[in-house]
């Protein structure tokens, strides 16, 4: 009997041995989990901070380049303006329609006036302006090609396509993107020709950008691409294509072939413009 109750308390001490082991185990492995818990946690917020710094860092970033973009816009439109105000361009045009009222042909001078005045309004509101529609350029361009014939005595001819699905209403491009290729073309390669000068100005759609193709039959280039008969390089040609280039920056926007393939003669700009489209 003294025996058994010995036996029964070793069994007892072995047993709350054992649990105390067990529970200084749990234990341990509680506090270790409780520690990885802690410092993944840590890591947690960590992250959330970075990531956080890192988001204000990038939205910091672009809005600045946003800024910068639209001040470069902003100054690359005045200086558009001021070199489509061009003065030989003013004071010829107006002399010309000087020269109908001197012929006491009033009613024609009337005419030119009218469409004179529409032309600088167009010219003022569609600087200010970051978006006109299709309509609204083309209504631009034949005023302007109007007094541009009248300026040198309709000494060319001209005509402008727009393929059939495009909606002239609804598709929206920046202004007066065309107008100094034309001028270009008009004044360095149809000027001076003995034949009649012919001028096709074309508007079609592809990805999701409007492709304008100003066509002459005209002297072609000399030497710089950019350049017209005697090397003159147009200010405002350059201007355009960095407005395109601040519009979207992944493609060069113009092609320039001379002599247009089509013809074998005069020259070929085509220029892909970026559109917005409300149909």
């Amino acid at each position: 009997t003294e025996i058994q109750k010995t036996l029964n308390e070793l069994e007892t001490k072995f047993q709350t041995s054992e649990k105390e082991k067990q529970i200084a185990e749990l234990n341990a492995d509680i506090k270790l989990k409780s520690e990885r818990l802690k410092r993944m946690g840590i890591l947690a917020i960590g992250l959330v901070i970075i990531t956080l710094l890192v988001s204000v860092i990038v939205y910091v970033l672009w809005r600045r380049r946003k800024i910068i973009l639209q001040k470069k816009h902003l100054e690359l439109k005045q200086k558009l303006l001021r070199s489509q105000m061009n003065p030989h361009f003013l004071f010829n045009t107006l002399n010309a329609i000087n020269q109908y009222i001197q012929t006491n042909q009033g009613i024609i001078a009337s005419d030119y006036l009218a469409r004179y005045a529409k032309l600088m309004r167009q010219i003022l509101e569609n600087s200010a302006t970051e978006y006109v529609t299709l309509e609204n350029e083309i209504e631009f361009l034949n005023n302007y090609l109007i007094m541009q014939q009248l300026r040198f005595a309709y000494s060319f001819d001209y005509e402008i396509f727009v393929d059939d699905d495009i909606d002239r209403e609804s598709v929206e491009m920046p202004p007066m993107i065309a107008q100094p290729f034309i001028e270009n073309a008009i004044e360095h390669g149809l000027r001076g020709l003995l034949a009649k000068g012919k001028l096709r100005i074309d508007f079609s759609q592809k990805n999701k950008q409007l492709v304008l193709k100003v066509t002459d039959n005209g002297k072609g280039m000399v030497g710089n691409i950019d350049s017209y008969g005697n090397n003159h390089r147009s200010f405002a040609m350059e201007i355009t294509r960095e407005r395109l280039l601040v519009l979207d920056d992944k493609n060069e926007k113009i092609q320039i072939q001379s002599p247009a393939p089509e013809t074998g003669v005069g020259t070929c700009i085509t220029i892909f413009i970026p559109i917005k489209n409300h149909a």
